[in-house]
């Protein structure tokens, strides 16, 4: 993605709570999460507090203050002449405390947000909310080599966040289609740190899948200037609509929450940590699960917008489902999918070969981005070189490929590029061991 891109803030981002009840976690929960941050974080006053938490110095003082009136902690001095530059320390009843805390969950960080906070900013910042416009789809596809009017054939899929299925013979673009959909949404989604449902914590953020909305352009920068003068919620972070990509690594596992012994906390499944944003199935039936237990895990939620998740203490719950689903195969659809499930991905594109004269001109065109130039002849020549010699059928992968082996082999011999015979026989050569 580019780093550069500006980032639309979502329109609603979630406002800072004023006072614990606003939260709506339970106090004494922050109340020991407060004496872990002392504990391990060094926390030494309600300003730092405020910052660890990712709550307001009102929130903060409070806690400093019941934690006080609590002796689990003791005012050791001050940094200045007002209440807010108290220095306090734990007591050995605080230090207990504190540990005992620890044995329950390990999760030290920014205050955890309720699940019904979390629903209702999915809810907020849907990837449906956002227009992508033919321009917009056609521009992010310009550099792949691709069948003509294909952005107008999934244009209204990606416009409306609608599952879809690529599908057909290998090295057509199923995959490259897929990763440039995802670099087309510009908003951004606000990702919590952590949820807290029933005294358990799940962890959200991911930073493998969450990147930071990086502003760019000066009437963005104004706005969330705006926001951050308005006191957002920190436990929050502003991200790019987030990419989950899968292929054959996938397992059942990996679709649930998953709870560690050792740390005593949650980790958010992919498909939630997609929220918002775009979850990729790449080679679907190449998987370590069969495809049809993969694909009846999704039922419910694709119908409903609505995945259910168990917790480890026996606990179900409700989590938002939304995210494009994009699946991608080699195989034939009805291999893996029964007529029901079919009928619900409501775009279906099969990436078909080349014909000659879409090869050629792809040929054509890659060349002339590389600054080379292919006579009708030579374009004659691979034609019959890929289909006879190296017996391999036509693939818009193979444009690509040739030209960058071209490309790559003057560059080594410190030679201007050019199409010289012996560079397109090393090019096609290099091609046919490559599987069709």
């Amino acid at each position: 993605m580019d780093g550069n891109l500006a980032i639309q803030p979502v329109a609603a981002l979630p406002q800072a709570p004023r006072k614990i009840a606003d939260t709506g976690l339970n106090q004494p929960n922050l109340l020991r999460l407060t004496l872990k941050h002392c504990h391990l974080r060094g926390v030494e006053t309600a300003a730092e507090l405020a910052t660890s938490l990712g709550l307001g110095f009102g929130i903060a003082s409070e806690l400093m203050t019941e934690a006080k009136d609590k002796q689990l902690v003791e005012i050791r001095g001050s940094s200045g002449t007002g209440y807010s530059d108290f220095i306090y320390a734990l007591t050995t009843k605080g230090r207990e405390l504190a540990d005992n805390a620890l044995q329950r969950n390990q999760y030290v960080g920014p205050a955890p947000v309720t699940l019904a906070d979390y629903c209702a900013q999915v809810a907020r910042q849907r990837l449906r909310g956002e227009t992508v416009t033919l321009e917009k789809l056609s521009e992010n596809l310009a550099d792949l080599v691709l069948p003509p009017q294909l952005a107008r054939h999934i244009g209204p899929a990606v416009n409306g966040g609608r599952s879809m299925l690529f599908y057909g013979e290998p090295g057509n673009g199923k995959t490259s289609v897929a990763e440039r959909i995802s670099t087309t949404y510009a908003g951004a989604v606000q990702v919590p740190h952590a949820i807290e449902v029933d005294g358990q914590i799940i962890k959200v953020y991911d930073p493998m899948v969450h990147q930071p909305a990086m502003e760019t352009d000066e009437k963005a920068q104004e706005t969330a200037n705006v926001v951050r003068a308005d006191e957002t919620d920190g436990r929050w972070l502003s991200c790019r609509r987030p990419i989950v990509m899968v292929g054959g690594e996938l397992t059942m596992e990996a679709l649930e929450l998953t709870h560690s012994a050792n740390s005593g906390l949650h980790e958010a499944p992919l498909q939630m940590k997609a929220n918002g944003g775009i979850f990729i199935l790449d080679d679907l039936g190449r998987q370590r699960v069969s495809a049809k237990d993969l694909l009846n895990r999704w039922i419910i939620p694709m119908e409903r917008g609505i995945d259910y998740l168990a917790l480890n203490v026996g606990t179900t719950i409700e989590v938002p489902f939304d995210s494009l689903l994009i699946f991608s195969t080699n195989l034939e659809p009805a291999r893996l999918m029964d007529p029901a499930f079919l009928r619900r991905i409501p775009y279906k594109i099969e990436m078909r070969p080349p014909s000659d004269e879409q090869y050629r001109e792809a040929l054509s065109q890659v060349c002339q981005r590389a600054g080379l130039t292919m006579s009708a002849e030579q374009v004659d020549y691979v034609l019959r070189e890929v289909r006879t010699t190296h017996r391999q059928p036509l693939a818009f992968y193979q444009v690509g490929f040739i030209v960058e082996q071209i490309v790559a082999a003057a560059t080594f011999e410190g030679k201007a590029p050019e199409v010289r015979q012996d560079l397109l026989d090393d090019a096609l050569q290099n091609l046919s061991a490559l599987p069709s």
